[in-house]
């Protein structure tokens, strides 16, 4: 296995970016003319298009909010890269004045004509005292691609997983308590890849490689076409409110119309997981649905209040709250959410959203490299706000935010 480092320096302000980035998009924005188109994209081809449902605000939403409201463009296009988009988050103290700051890991993507593919992701950091404006960490990866598994397209899609409650040991003697998955792409299959780190150093970034092996996820593929084939990985570490317990939950891999979907699994251990042989999903896409042609979880599942109806019927406080991509026509990639009982997590879900609670509205998330996309998959909840950090058309990184209700 090989580790990473990368030296931890003072904030490179790329402001100058940004601002030109803001000018063109808020001149597109402006255009009183321009108009949301309302037509399915290639890739739904003759899917059926999906009514419109009403939005179901997630618990980690105060009360009486309005919903999420954007806060606009934290990155994209520049002399740094072709694209900035998917990113991850989370809380930390800055190594530099002991300040807690929002870190983002942003996939920064840069052509590469001349390989074997064309476009390359790799994971930088940047960071924010107030969870809407980022500065970039130095001008380099936080850690490279190196790896058969991963050489060819790179770090994709990074997720953040909190292992402080239960650290991991690493297979080098160390003990992190923070993890960044990925998606490795080696140009014909993705995998779940986990880099390690330290909330309170930042200096090193440990690759561990791919979470599973290939042998156990083809023998139940999500994907029979390419039966090694694994992505988007939601990871939850809690104490179990009734034993005292630790518990590691991974909500991992995505399904379409035609077969796949999102599976629980449960580990002793934070990086214990192993791909169930004979499990079936626990989400699946719905006809008629925001879900309808795909399903893939979004960011690190939050545990939060229910809703009074289902804590009257379940005698529940909490649930967990996964939240995930659907796409359907005519709105593309939308977030919706599943609720699982803290009880058991890799059970059937015990809610289900209708309706979607972020989906594209703005210019710049419906045109770009991949049309009508919200891909939220970093979030954070940071002086009194739930923060969410997505990908726009596969181009930009928005942000969105909403009051947040007290975590438990």
């Amino acid at each position: 296995m090989l580790g990473a480092l990368f030296l931890f320096s003072s904030p490179l302000t790329i402001g100058e970016d940004i601002r030109s980035c803001d000018q063109l998009l808020a001149a597109a924005v402006k255009d009183e003319n321009w108009i949301p188109p309302n037509q399915p994209s290639a890739r739904h081809g003759d899917s059926p298009q999906v009514a419109r449902r009403s939005v179901e605000l997630p618990g980690f939403v105060r009360e009486g909010s309005q919903g999420f409201k954007r806060e606009g463009i934290a990155f994209g296009p520049s002399d740094q890269f072709e694209a900035a988009f998917n990113p991850t988050a989370f809380v930390a103290k800055d190594p530099i004045d002991g300040k807690e700051k929002v870190f983002m890991v942003v996939r920064g993507e840069k052509e590469m004509p001349n390989a074997e593919w064309k476009r390359r992701s790799l994971p930088y950091l940047a960071v924010s005292e107030d969870g809407i404006h980022f500065d970039l960490v130095g001008d380099k990866p936080i850690f490279d691609a190196v790896h058969d598994f991963d050489r060819a397209g790179g770090i994709e899609d990074p997720r953040y997983s909190d292992f402080r409650l239960q650290p991991v040991i690493a297979d080098n003697g160390k003990s992190y308590d923070g993890a960044i998955f990925y998606t490795a792409y080696d140009g014909k299959t993705a995998r779940v890849a986990t880099t390690l780190f330290n909330h309170n150093n930042l200096k090193e970034f440990y690759n561990t490689g791919p979470l599973f092996k290939d042998a156990d996820v083809a023998r139940n593929p999500i994907v029979p076409g390419n039966p090694a084939w694994t992505k988007s990985p939601a990871p939850l570490q809690y104490k179990d409110p009734k034993t005292g317990k630790v518990r590691n939950i991974l909500y991992v891999g995505e399904g379409s119309r035609e077969h796949g979907g999102i599976m629980a699994i449960e580990s002793d251990s934070a990086m214990g997981w192993k791909w169930p042989s004979d499990q079936a999903p626990v989400i699946r896409t719905r006809e008629g649905f925001y879900d309808q042609n795909l399903v893939e979880p979004a960011f690190a599942p939050v545990i939060a209040p229910l809703p009074k109806a289902l804590q009257e019927s379940t005698g529940q406080t909490n649930g967990i709250y996964v939240t995930l991509h659907g796409d359907s026509p005519p709105m593309g990639y939308q977030v919706g959410y599943r609720i699982f009982s803290l009880d058991d997590p890799t059970g059937a879900p015990i809610y289900t959203s209708d309706g979607p609670f972020l989906w594209p509205q703005e210019k710049y998330e419906i045109e770009g490299q991949v049309g009508k996309v919200v891909f939220a998959s970093g979030s954070v909840e940071f002086k009194g706000k739930r923060f969410i950090y997505y990908g726009a058309a596969d181009k930009f990184i928005g942000v969105a935010s909403a009051p947040a209700k007290v975590s438990p």
